[in-house]
């Protein structure tokens, strides 16, 4: 059990240890929390919208998932942490200026 634990704990913090600074930490485990969440439910869309024969819908969110998977494992593997926070700021940005 004490594994399993670790296991998922590293999972939700990119490994990061349990002293470092506790505001990239909180930051990290909300963003791996939110990606894994979100991960999981757009996989169930995507099988609900495959059952119901709609193949254009579940292969435009099997691409986001794969986005979302791919995004997540490339920040984990470089430990560039910030970067979704830079990517969500700037869609926010670009999509609140109308451009």
């Amino acid at each position: 059990m004490k594994k399993a634990k670790q296991y998922v704990w590293n999972v939700i913090s990119s490994g990061l240890p349990a002293d470092i600074g506790i505001e990239v930490l909180r930051k990290v485990v909300l963003i791996n929390t939110t990606m894994l969440f979100g991960g999981s439910c757009l996989f169930l869309l995507t099988v609900n919208a495959a059952v119901e024969g709609d193949i254009l819908l579940a292969a435009a969110d099997a691409v986001f998932l794969a986005f979302m998977v791919v995004l997540f494992v490339y920040l984990r593997k470089t430990g560039k942490h910030h970067g979704i926070g830079m990517l969500g700021t700037v869609s926010r940005k670009r999509l609140t200026s109308g451009r």
